[in-house]
C-alpha cells in the first residue's frame, strides 16, 4: 500500500505521516486483514468485525443506506463505515466535509488535514476526546461511496495506528485502487493530475 509523505498544511499528507505524531509499536498480535469485495476496502481489524446496516444522514438531511463494520479489542474500538450515494450522487457534494465535522466535535483536534489515499482525495483528523481518550481516523468518497474509518483507544494506550495505516480502498477484485502514479503531493497537483487524465480519455 502506497501512500504519501508529510508535507505542508496545504499539502497532501498520508496516514503514515500523521501517525508519526502518535508511533505504535507491537500492535501487529492477533489482528488480521479484513476484505470486503462488496464495499471494497480492506484494512486491519483485531479480529472479525461484526456488520451492521443504517441510514446515514447526510450534509442536508437526506437518509441513505449505509454499513459499518466495526470490532473492538479491549479499550479499542475500530469502525469502518461505507456510505452507499449511488442513488443519492447529489449529496456528495460536501460529504467529506460533513464527515470531518461530525469526528471534530467528539473533542480536540490534534491534526485536521487534507489528506490522499493513492489519489483518491479525502481528509485526515487525530483527535483528543475530553477524557484523554485518541481518535485517528481518514475520510474518503470513491465511485459513489464515503469511506469513513475510525479508530480510537484510551487515553493511556498507544494510539490506533495499525488500523489507521491499513486501510485501502479496492476494486471489485479486492486490488487496491491506485489513481495517483504520477506521485502529485498537493490538492491541486492531484485535481490537475486527474483533470490531464480524463481528458486523455475523451
Amino acid at each position: 500500500m502506497s501512500h504519501s509523505g508529510p508535507v505542508s498544511a496545504a499539502l497532501t499528507i498520508s496516514l503514515a505521516a500523521l501517525v508519526a505524531v502518535w508511533p505504535s509499536a507491537g500492535q501487529a498480535q492477533a489482528w488480521q486483514e479484513y476484505a470486503n469485495l462488496d464495499y471494497r476496502f480492506s484494512t486491519m481489524f483485531p479480529g472479525e468485525p461484526s456488520v451492521r446496516d443504517f441510514s446515514y444522514t447526510t450534509a442536508n438531511g437526506v437518509l441513505v443506506p449505509a454499513r459499518e463494520f466495526r470490532a473492538e479489542r479491549g479499550e479499542g474500538r475500530y469502525s469502518m463505515t461505507v456510505v452507499d450515494f449511488s442513488a443519492h450522487e447529489s449529496e456528495e457534494d460536501g460529504a467529506i466535509a460533513h464527515a470531518a465535522a461530525a469526528i471534530r466535535q467528539k473533542g480536540t483536534p490534534r491534526y485536521d488535514e487534507f489528506a490522499q489515499l493513492n489519489g483518491i482525495p479525502g481528509h485526515a483528523l487525530s483527535i483528543v476526546e475530553p477524557d484523554g481518550r485518541q481518535i485517528l481516523s481518514s475520510i474518503y468518497l470513491h465511485d459513489h461511496r464515503l469511506y469513513i474509518a475510525e479508530g480510537s483507544e484510551a487515553a493511556e494506550s498507544l494510539p490506533p495506528a495499525l488500523f489507521s495505516q491499513s486501510t485501502d480502498i479496492t476494486d471489485e477484485h479486492g486490488v487496491g485502487i491506485n489513481l495517483n502514479p504520477g506521485g502529485a503531493t498537493s490538492r491541486a497537483q492531484l485535481l490537475r493530475q486527474q483533470q490531464e487524465a480524463e481528458q486523455q480519455q475523451q
